[in-house]
């Protein structure tokens, strides 16, 4: 009984550990998003530099 729970305890501790490993290689290396819109600007002159900004705004 006691090497049964031994093996179930490694077992979920060895899950938690490649758990916790994906959870750091997404954190780390996330997935990009390939969304591209056409957005048309409107050039403001700004002090410095000249501003960009959306024409719906």
């Amino acid at each position: 009984m006691k090497i049964i729970a031994a093996v179930m305890l490694t077992l979920f501790s060895g899950a938690l550990v490649v758990y916790s490993g994906m959870s750091v290689f997404r954190a780390v290396v996330p997935v990009k998003k390939e969304i591209q819109s056409e957005v048309e600007l409107m050039r403001i002159e700004g002090k410095n530099c000249p501003l960009y900004f959306p024409k719906e705004q």
